[in-house]
């Protein structure tokens, strides 16, 4: 059951498990995190830039524990019942008409009569 979240979603298990996962190593949690409200996590104190640990301030170290993978390792998370997700595509012919437009503007800058026809 999630402490910090009112509705299941596997980002929001992970999120959590990860956050309690680097509290519980470090000690503390910083000041922009939530607290959740689970066993002796509630009473961690606040990560403080000063507090060196090893070669790392206190925050630094916390953020490092946080986007470890062993971090989500111990997470039994389960999947989202219902999601959207979106594939990308990067495509470069965008760039190649730009700049067959920018020859044939460039072209007729400087006087010249030119015709060039681009499909788009």
């Amino acid at each position: 059951m999630l402490s910090l979240f009112n509705k299941y979603n596997e980002s929001a298990c992970l999120f959590e498990c990860r956050l309690a996962y680097a509290a519980t190593r470090a000690k503390c949690i910083p000041w922009d995190y939530p607290v959740p409200g689970l066993g002796n996590l509630s009473t961690l104190p606040m990560c403080v830039a000063s507090k060196v640990i090893g070669q790392k301030n206190a925050i630094r170290n916390f953020e490092d524990l946080m986007s470890s993978k062993k971090s989500a390792e111990s997470c039994n998370c389960l999947p989202n019942c219902e999601e959207v997700s979106f594939k990308t595509q990067v495509d470069c012919t965008s760039n190649l008409l730009f700049n067959m437009t920018n020859t044939y503007v460039t072209a007729n800058q400087r006087g010249y009569e030119h015709e060039e026809r681009v499909l788009f």
